[in-house]
């Protein structure tokens, strides 16, 4: 849990931001879970191969921006992410798998008497299916969701004269995630493009969350 020490200005503020900013990932989420529901059931019902073979693993490098305007604000909403996932066929065209990536949110600002530091480690850790549809001619593109645990561990501190406000700690945010891939196969190698949009849980205590988008690519093998 982050531990938090404020001041007291911004009560009232804080509390009515908090109340619209639970009601728009309640919503959020909601989407998340219908199109999950969607995936699940085209694959379900649908016909085909195994475009990717039996199971496939893969090195990733996003550019990963955080959508909260708290982070904006820290100048830490944008940063490379690298990551690993490793995909399994369970049916025609359908595969399970899970991915794992890291992140540093690191920066410094002094202006006047005043300084700002935030130094933030992000892990994402999901848990996806995909469609695999194959375009033939070793093209190929995946749709996919899940389900993910995020853990956040760091610490925001802010020097003003006379006083030290210091926000540091870890924790586990829930998360729901989509994503598009565009790969282009040859052999047992597959390399291409993928974007991604995921939803969190808000840090206990402060008033934002790491929900995000990406836009990247991966280069895998196929098994």
């Amino acid at each position: 849990m982050f531990l938090i020490d404020l001041g007291e200005d911004g009560i009232n503020d804080a509390v009515h931001r908090i109340m619209t900013k639970e009601a728009t990932m309640a919503r959020q989420f909601g989407l998340a879970l219908i199109l999950f529901s969607l995936l699940v059931t085209t694959a379900a019902y649908g016909e085909g191969g195994t475009p990717l073979g039996r199971g496939t693993v893969a090195l990733q490098v996003s550019s990963i921006n955080f959508t909260d305007g708290e982070l904006e604000d820290l100048d830490v909403d944008s940063e490379t992410l690298l990551g690993l996932a490793a995909y399994f066929n369970i049916r025609p065209n359908l595969y399970i798998g899970g991915e794992i990536g890291f992140a540093n949110l690191d920066e410094s600002t002094t202006s006047g008497g005043f300084s700002l530091k935030t130094d933030v480690d992000y892990v994402p850790m999901e848990f996806n299916l995909k469609y695999v549809t194959d375009f033939e001619q070793g093209l190929m593109a995946s749709l996919g969701g899940g389900f993910s645990l995020n853990y956040v561990d760091g610490k925001i501190s802010q020097a003003i004269p006379g006083a030290i406000l210091v926000a540091k700690g870890d924790e586990l945010l829930l998360g729901a995630q989509i994503f598009l891939d565009l790969v282009y196969r040859t052999g047992n190698l597959f390399f291409g493009a993928n974007l991604k949009y995921q939803l969190t849980e808000e840090l206990d205590d402060l008033d934002f969350d790491f929900s995000n988008f990406r836009i990247g690519g991966q280069i895998g093998l196929v098994f």
